[in-house]
């Protein structure tokens, strides 16, 4: 009886520990003070290696370096420091980013002139799944793919996402694509975004690689859809 009571504890005791990780794990938030990222709630739910997300603040607010399935827990507010950031760097394949219905957006009028991106993937990664949310107010543009003739970027798929009062001039666009290969855009829908010149929502060398389907583009300002 005893033994037998000595190993209910110990049973009792790896399942509490179990379930107190777990929950942690899922609740865990984390905060840049200083820097990109005014307020952000990013957890992950399942990642092969050990769960951080690298803090890049040169290049972005999060850097996301590891393979997994990563929610958001509520909206960001990114305010770029230098052009050519992002709010969330993707460099690594296999992963999952799902916005679970928040937004991201760009605040800050010393940000304003930056050319910054909400989303940016880094050459040559592949099997990259970005849903489920809003992008927004962001000078630069929502999604910058582009790799390189060596580290072709393949098998992107954007879905169920609303991009809205988002700018850019000639140089940019609102999906930057070049060096890519089967990039999916599905269910998702392109609204009340401006070029201050003219230009198109899409732009780069890799158009060709572009597949929609579900795509809705309404009162959008000097933009063509191709």
């Amino acid at each position: 009886m005893r033994l037998y009571l000595f190993k209910r504890v110990i049973m009792n005791y790896h399942a509490f520990f179990f379930l107190f990780f777990f929950s942690c794990l899922l609740s865990q938030e984390h905060w840049q003070v200083a820097g990109d990222i005014i307020s952000a709630g990013l957890v992950i739910t399942q990642s092969i290696s050990n769960g951080k997300i690298n803090n890049a603040s040169s290049i972005a607010g999060y850097e996301i370096a590891h393979p997994g399935y990563y929610i958001l827990t509520n909206d960001i507010l990114y305010k770029p420091q230098s052009s050519g950031t992002a709010c969330i760097l993707i460099s690594h394949d296999n992963v999952v980013l799902d916005l679970n219905t928040h937004v991201i957006s760009e605040v800050g009028e010393s940000s304003k002139g930056l050319s910054s991106y909400a989303i940016k993937i880094s050459p040559g990664v592949k099997n990259v799944t970005i849903k489920n949310g809003g992008i927004k107010d962001f000078y630069g543009g929502a999604f910058h793919i582009y790799g390189s003739s060596e580290n072709v970027i393949s098998d992107i798929h954007i879905e169920r996402m609303s991009i809205a009062a988002t700018s850019c001039d000639e140089d940019s666009a609102i999906c930057y694509l070049g060096y890519a290969r089967n990039v999916f855009i599905k269910n998702t829908s392109f609204s009340n975004n401006e070029n201050f010149t003219k230009g198109s929502v899409f732009k780069g060398n890799s158009l060709k690689a572009l597949k929609m389907s579900f795509v809705l583009f309404s009162g959008n300002k000097n933009f063509s859809t191709g």
